[in-house]
C-alpha cells in the first residue's frame, strides 16, 4: 500500500501510518527544516510534562463491563 499526499504528514498522520503498517510514502511537498523541528519541540514537551496518573489497576477497571448491563 502506498499513500500518496501533497504534503508531507503532520505529526497525527504519521501514527496512523504507523498504525496501519503503510510501507510507502510518497509526497510532493516536503516540510522545511524549521517545521521539523517545531514539531520535535512539541514532542519533546509533552514528553517532559507528562504525569503518571495512578496504578493501571484503576485504568484497567474502566473497561470492565457494568454487572447489570447484559442482562438488559
Amino acid at each position: 500500500l502506498t499513500l500518496i499526499s501533497t504534503y508531507e504528514p503532520c505529526a497525527m498522520c504519521r501514527g496512523a501510518i504507523l498504525e496501519y503498517n503503510i510501507k510507502q510514502i510518497q509526497f510532493l511537498k516536503a516540510k522545511s527544516i524549521w517545521e521539523l523541528l517545531k514539531e520535535d519541540l512539541r514532542a519533546y514537551r509533552y514528553q517532559v510534562k507528562r504525569i503518571h496518573a495512578g496504578n493501571d489497576d484503576i485504568q484497567d477497571s474502566l473497561f470492565y463491563l457494568h454487572p447489570g448491563y447484559l442482562s438488559k
